[in-house]
């Protein structure tokens, strides 16, 4: 479970990073956690609960609960590898709150978009202590 002050420090690092990109390039979508299934034998949560953003040009910023139950914030640059309805995406960057004070993550996936809403669906490999994770995130198109 995540404490107030944990939730404000994300909140907060959510908003510094979002008002920074969105000054750079606008928000384009607004994310929700994930849910996930851990490929391993081992206990992680599966419900990542958290909120974020993508930005028009891909740089992404999340903060959610991580699979060992932590407050975490994701922030890194996601690629749209084509622009049809369904839509393939890669993206790396940085989290926090895992075994390591700033860990790298990598992922890739598809994404359906149904109107405004898109289902994305990706894999993140494992690396080193994590296991190979697959998820699954809403995100709503904040475009006109």
């Amino acid at each position: 479970m995540i404490d107030r002050p944990s939730l404000k420090r994300i909140a907060a690092l959510v908003l510094l990073t979002a008002s920074s990109a969105a000054a750079a390039s606008g928000p384009a979508y607004a994310t929700t956690g994930f849910a996930s299934r851990h490929l391993s034998p081992d206990k992680f949560c599966e419900n990542n609960a958290g909120t974020g953003f993508i930005t028009q040009s891909g740089f992404f910023a999340v903060g959610y609960t991580n699979s060992l139950c932590r407050p975490s914030l994701a922030v890194g640059r996601e690629w749209r590898l084509s622009n049809d309805r369904y839509h393939n995406i890669a993206g790396v960057g940085l989290a926090t709150g895992y075994w390591k004070p700033v860990t790298p993550i990598a992922y890739f996936g598809v994404g359906l978009e149904i109107d405004r809403l898109v289902i994305a669906y990706g894999v993140t490999p494992k690396v080193k202590e994590s296991p190979t994770v697959i998820w699954i995130q809403l995100r709503w198109s904040m475009r006109d």
